[in-house]
């Protein structure tokens, strides 16, 4: 085990005195700040091995006979615009969102995701054809690196292109 020692400014150790009070009452467990730090730490290690770009494959989007959406590289984790499923080739509920889950799963940042899953269907996703196509991952990385301050997003575009290079 390793010991780990914060330093919180005074509105973060407020908001993490509120989450603890929070989950007391609500759990009617005995909850210290440590508790509660540890479970955040393991909460934010779960969603980086989870997604992120290190993770992120080639999103094929077909249809099967009869029109239905097909997608695989992505999973529906976050349904918020279209409990019916994913779509693409027009910018409506379905193509936003496999445009957030596409970010989520590039970026494993909700906030990020969230904030730029417009843009990114208008750009990228309404822009397959009805009929079916792919978008690459490192296509989709160096889209997410030109508005991302993660720098992990970066380093996955630079390693895709050295990988991509003849005699790698």
């Amino acid at each position: 085990m390793h010991t780990l020692t914060f330093r919180l400014s005074n509105e973060d150790h407020r908001n993490l005195e509120r989450i603890v009070n929070e989950m007391q009452e609500s759990t009617s467990v005995d909850l210290t700040s440590s508790d509660v730090l540890r479970m955040l730490i393991r909460e934010e290690v779960h969603r980086r091995q989870s997604y992120g770009p290190h993770l992120l494959r080639d999103v094929i989007c077909t249809r099967t006979h009869d029109g239905k959406a097909v997608v695989t590289g992505v999973t529906h984790d976050w349904v918020v615009h279209s409990p019916g499923g994913f779509e693409w080739g027009y910018s409506g509920n379905g193509p936003l969102e496999l445009a957030l889950n596409v970010l989520l799963y590039a970026t494993g940042n909700r906030r990020f995701a969230g904030k730029h899953c417009l843009r990114f269907r208008d750009e990228v996703v309404g822009r397959i054809p009805l009929s079916g196509g792919v978008l690459r991952a490192r296509e989709v990385l160096e889209w997410v690196a030109r508005f991302s301050d993660d720098d992990r997003a970066r380093e996955a575009v630079a390693g895709r292109k050295e990988s991509a290079e003849p005699g790698s």
